[in-house]
This record gives C-alpha cells, sequence and structure tokens, in this order.
C-alpha cells in the first residue's frame, strides 16, 4: 500500500494474493517514477526490487509480487540500496561468512 506521507492518505490498497516478499528500506528514484524495496523473502536471501509507480497506482497488486528485475541471487548480504539516478541504482553488500 502507498501513502502520501503529510495527509496520510491511501493511494492504494493491498489485495489478492502475497509473495512472500518483506518491503523494507523504501526509496523513490529522483525524478518518483521507481520505487525500490530492499527487502528478504526468508533469511538469509535478501532480494532487491523495483516497481514503476505509475503502474503500482493503477494495479496495487503489483507490490504482491516480485517484478523481473527482481534478485535473491546476492552471495552477500545486502546492507543498503538507493538511486543514484532515474534508472540507476547502487547496493551495498557485506560478504556472507
Amino acid at each position: 500500500m502507498l501513502e502520501d506521507a503529510g495527509t496520510g492518505e491511501r493511494l492504494s490498497a493491498r489485495t489478492g494474493e502475497v509473495a512472500d516478499f518483506f518491503h523494507s528500506r523504501l526509496r523513490f528514484s529522483p525524478g518518483g517514477g521507481h520505487l525500490l524495496s530492499a527487502g528478504w523473502v526468508w533469511h538469509p536471501w535478501d532480494a532487491l526490487a523495483v516497481y514503476d509507480v505509475a503502474a503500482v497506482l493503477a494495479d496495487p497488486t503489483l507490490l504482491n509480487t516480485l517484478p523481473e528485475v527482481a534478485t535473491t541471487d546476492f552471495p552477500h548480504v545486502m546492507r543498503s540500496a538507493d538511486f543514484l539516478s532515474e534508472d540507476q541504482v547502487i547496493v551495498a553488500l557485506d560478504l556472507r561468512q
């Protein structure tokens, strides 16, 4: 579900089946067109998902899925992720022991 932090207005509703994905460390791209979630599936599988905001507002069930750009193949622990630009992401990792 997306909300306006200033007003509390719900911009989308959460409905339907959900993937076993726990959203975390949410970031919007500089232009606001994409939403990044640096979350996890189940410990120890980190996952990075990027969503098109306009598509999510039109179909909120998209947040219930892992998009094709998502990955759970990180060989390391993902500590942080953020946008460098509208179409570039940087990810900080720690080596797994």
